[in-house]
C-alpha cells in the first residue's frame, strides 16, 4: 500500500545518508558532489553489513530494536563532531540548489517506477522476472530465524524451500545482506517484508545512481542538470529496479563507491572506506568484488606506465589485496559465503544457466557513451590535477567491461551479458559523468569549433536518449505489473482462507501469469495448495520441491482459486464460495 510503500523508499534513503554523511566527513570526503556520493556508498554499506551480522546470530524480529538503539545511537556519536555539521552547513551553502534538482529527480524517477502501487498493488514485478519472491521470502526467513535456523517446510507450507539457497550449511548462495534489511525495516513497521519490498529496492538504486558522484572531482560550471539526469535516469539502472534484481541493486553504491576510490591519494580515511565498502559486497553481492578489483588493478597499472613508477604499482596491488584479506577477516561469515558463491556462480555458469534470457548486448551503448566522451576529453584532462588518475580509471573501466563482455560473447552466454550491463552500469554512468563535467567546463583544447561543440552536444543526446528510453520501458514495466501483483484482494483472499478452508485443499486455477501467482499463493495463505503438474511451473519457484515431495493432488482439491485478468474482472460467480474483486474461490 502506499504508506509501506512511502515509508520504505524514505526510510530507505534517509537511513543511510542520515549515517553516511558523518561517516564520509570522519574519513575525510566532506566537499561537493563526491561527498554526496561517499554519503551514499558508507551509509547504506554500514547498515547492510550489520543486519548481515546480526542474523548471523539471532532472528531480525527479534533483534530489530536493538540494532535501532545501536544505530540511533551511531547517529549520536558521530554527528556529534562539530566538523560533521559544519560540512553539512558549507555543503548546503554552497550546492542547495543541486541538492533539491537531485531530490526531484530522485522523487520523480522513484514515483514513476511505482505507480502500480498507487493503484493498488501492494507488491508488484515489472517485467518477466519474478526473483522478488525469493528476496521477499528469504526476508520473512530471516524475521523469524538466525543463520543456521530450521528452514521449517513442508509440502503444505514450502516457502521456506528458497531458504535453501541462502542460510544454512548447505546454503548455495549465502549473502542476504539486503534481505536483512528488508527484513529490518519490515519488523520496525509491523508489516510483512512484502509491502516494504518495492520501496526499498527503489531506494536503494537512487543511492546507487548518487554514489556516481565519488567520480565527480568537481561540480561544472554549468550543466549539472544534465549529469544529474544522466546519472540517476540511466535506463540500464532502472532496470536493475524494474527486473527486481534486488541483491545486485543494493551493492551497486558501495561497488561504485569503491572503484572511485581509484581517484583519490591513498591515506588512511580511503583504506578504511576500502574496508567499509568490500564488506557491503562481501555481505550482499560479492560477484561484484571482481570486476570492481580488476577495474581498479587496470586502473593502477594504467597510471604506472604513464607515470613509469613500477615499483608505486607493486606497492598499491599489495595494498589492494591487503585491504580485501582484512575485510575478510573482519567479516568472515561473509568472506565463507562470498567463496561459497563464487563456487556456485562458477558451476552455474559453466553448466545450464545458459539457458537463461537476456539481452547480450544490453551495455554497449551507454559504454559507447563513455568511450566516446573519455576521448572527447582526453585533452581536457590535461588542465586537472587527477589527469592520469583519472584517463586511467577510465580506461580500466572501459577495458574491464570490454573483456567481461567478449567472453559472454565467446561463449554465446546471453544472460551473462546482460548480468554484465548491470554489474557495470554505475561505473560507465561514473566515467560519463567525470568527462561529461569536463567537457560541459569548457575545458577541452580545441582548434576546431566543431569538436569543441561534439561532448555537450553527445550529452545532450544521451540525456534526450534517456528520456525516450526510460519512458518506454517504464511504461512497458506498468503493463507487466497488472498481471503480476499482489493486492488487497489476494491478501483478503489468504486470510479468509485462513480462516474458512485452512484444512481443505485448494487447486490452483487460472491465473494472468501462473509461474508468479503459482509461488505467491502459499506465502499469502496456510491453506494448502495444489497443482496441475501439467505445467511444469505452475508453482513458480516452489515447483522443483511440490512436484517431488507434494503429498496431495490436484484431482483431491474439491476448492479452485481463480484469479480474474485485470483487464477482464468477472463479478461473483454462481459458484463462488467467496470471492474478492477478481481473485475467486469456487467449487470444482
Amino acid at each position: 500500500m502506499v504508506s509501506e510503500f512511502l515509508y520504505a523508499w524514505l526510510a530507505g534513503l534517509a537511513l543511510p545518508c542520515a549515517l553516511g554523511w558523518p561517516l564520509a566527513v570522519r574519513l575525510g570526503f566532506h566537499e561537493g558532489p563526491r561527498a554526496l556520493g561517499m554519503m551514499a556508498a558508507c551509509g547504506l554499506s554500514l547498515l547492510l553489513i550489520a543486519c548481515r551480522a546480526v542474523q548471523v546470530w539471532y532472528p531480525l524480529a527479534a533483534a530489530a530494536w536493538y540494532l535501532a538503539l545501536a544505530y540511533a545511537l551511531a547517529l549520536l556519536v558521530l554527528w556529534t563532531a562539530g566538523d560533521v555539521r559544519r560540512a553539512l552547513r558549507q555543503l548546503l551553502q554552497q550546492h542547495a540548489n543541486d541538492l533539491l534538482l537531485l531530490g526531484l529527480i530522485v522523487a520523480v524517477l522513484s514515483l514513476a517506477l511505482n505507480v502500480p502501487v498507487f493503484k493498488g498493488a501492494i507488491q508488484f514485478e515489472g517485467s518477466r522476472n519474478a526473483d522478488s519472491f525469493t528476496y521477499v521470502s528469504s526476508a520473512r526467513y530471516m524475521l523469524g530465524h538466525a543463520f543456521d535456523g530450521v528452514p521449517d517446510f513442508s509440502p503444505a507450507h514450502p516457502v521456506f524451500t528458497i531458504a535453501r539457497l541462502y542460510f544454512g550449511d548447505t546454503a548455495m548462495q549465502p549473502r542476504p545482506a539486503g534481505e536483512g534489511l528488508l527484513a529490518w525495516l519490515s519488523a520496525m513497521r509491523g508489516v510483512d517484508p512484502m509491502y516494504v519490498y518495492n520501496g526499498l529496492q527503489t531506494a536503494a538504486v537512487m543511492l546507487a545512481g548518487l554514489s556516481v558522484l565519488v567520480f565527480l572531482p568537481r561540480r561544472p560550471s554549468r550543466g549539472f542538470g544534465l549529469l544529474a539526469w544522466v546519472m540517476l535516469g540511466c535506463p540500464t539502472l532502472l532496470f536493475v529496479a524494474i527486473n527486481s534484481n534486488f541483491a545486485n541493486g543494493m551493492a551497486l553504491a558501495a561497488a561504485t563507491a569503491y572503484v572511485g576510490l581509484g581517484l583519490l591519494t591513498r591515506r588512511r580515511g580511503t583504506f578504511v572506506a576500502a574496508l567499509l565498502l568490500l564488506g557491503c559486497m562481501l555481505s550482499a553481492y560479492p560477484e561484484l568484488i571482481v570486476f570492481a578489483g580488476a577495474i581498479r588493478a587496470f586502473a593502477l597499472i594504467g597510471e604506472a606506465l604513464a607515470t613509469r613508477r613500477l615499483r608505486w604499482l607493486l606497492q598499491e596491488l599489495l595494498l589492494l589485496l591487503a585491504e580485501l584479506l582484512l575485510a575478510c577477516l573482519l567479516l568472515p561469515w561473509a568472506a565463507k559465503g562470498s567463496w561459497i558463491d563464487y563456487l556456485t556462480t562458477l558451476h552455474l555458469s559453466h553448466a545450464g544457466a545458459s539457458d537463461q534470457a537476456g539481452n547480450m548486448y544490453a551495455g554497449l551503448p551507454l559504454a559507447a557513451f563513455a568511450l566516446l566522451l573519455l576521448g572527447l576529453s582526453w585533452q581536457g584532462w590535461s588542465r586537472m590535477p587527477q589527469a592520469v588518475r583519472m584517463r586511467a580509471l577510465g580506461a580500466g573501466v572501459l577495458l574491464a567491461f570490454a573483456l567481461a563482455q567478449l567472453l559472454m560473447m565467446a561463449r554465446g552466454y546471453g544472460y551473462g551479458g546482460f548480468k554484465i550491463s548491470e554489474y557495470f552500469v554505475s561505473l560507465l554512468a561514473g566515467v560519463v559523468v567525470a568527462c561529461g563535467a569536463v567537457l560541459l567546463d569548457g575545458d577541452t583544447p580545441s582548434t576546431s569549433t566543431r569538436w569543441r561543440f561534439a561532448g555537450p552536444a553527445a550529452l545532450v543526446l544521451l540525456a534526450l536518449v534517456t528520456v525516450w528510453q526510460d519512458t518506454r520501458m517504464i511504461k512497458r514495466s506498468w503493463a507487466f505489473a497488472g498481471d503480476r501483483q499482489i493486492t488487497r484482494d489476494l491478501v483478503a483472499m489468504g486470510q479468509w482462507m485462513d480462516a474458512h478452508a485452512q484444512d481443505r485443499l485448494i487447486a490452483m486455477g487460472s491465473t494472468p501469469t501462473p509461474f508468479y501467482y503459482g509461488h505467491w499463493l502459499p506465502y499469502l495463505t496456510r491453506a494448502q495448495m495444489v497443482y496441475d503438474w501439467r505445467d511444469p511451473d505452475a508453482a513458480g519457484f516452489l515447483s522443483p520441491y511440490l512436484k517431488l515431495a507434494e503429498t496431495h493432488h490436484y484431482a483431491e482439491a474439491d476448492l479452485r482459486l481463480s484469479i480474474d485478468d485485470i483487464a477482464a474482472p468477472r463479478a461473483k460467480q454462481a459458484d463462488d464460495v467467496a470471492a474478492f474483486g477478481r481473485v475467486h474461490l469456487s467449487r470444482r
